[in-house]
């Protein structure tokens, strides 16, 4: 009877471990499968991703373009002009600045020159009597006091 029953045993070990592996091996397929769809998934993403880039590039590109020969056209209408157009002395040429603008420039440069030459003299703060800043409030009151 103990055989029967070690048989017994076996056969239904065998049994168990049949549905179990079968079991795991369909749990093991599927994350397989699962994992090759998130593969072909990411795939996809970045094909779309590529295929949005390539074609924003080729618009910048496009549009880099459409500027530079704007740009070419805008240059090549300036040097004919310029070759087109002579110098005319006959017109009466416009100081950059008016009068009253450069007399002020003058007045200013002399002024300017003035100060440098006057640089030499000493500041009026470290004169004898003092003045400005730098001055003694005990002497100037004793000053006026006395006057």
């Amino acid at each position: 009877m103990d055989i029967l029953i070690a048989i017994g045993l076996v056969v239904v070990g065998l049994i168990i471990g049949f549905f179990s592996a079968q079991f795991m091996h369909a749990r093991r397929d599927g994350q397989n499968a699962a994992q090759k769809t998130a593969a072909q998934n990411v795939k996809a993403v970045m094909t779309q991703q590529a295929e949005h880039h390539v074609f924003q590039t080729k618009q910048t590109i496009e549009g880099l373009e459409h500027q530079l020969s704007a740009l070419r056209n805008q240059i090549e209408d300036y040097e004919s002009h310029l070759q087109t157009k002579e110098p005319q002395e006959d017109e009466e040429k416009l100081s950059f600045f008016g009068e009253q603008t450069t007399a002020m420039l003058r007045n200013a440069y002399k002024t300017k020159q003035q100060k440098q030459e006057s640089s030499e003299q000493q500041p009026r703060d470290f004169a004898n009597s003092g003045s400005g800043l730098f001055v003694d409030t005990k002497d100037r009151s004793a000053e006026r006091t006395k006057s």
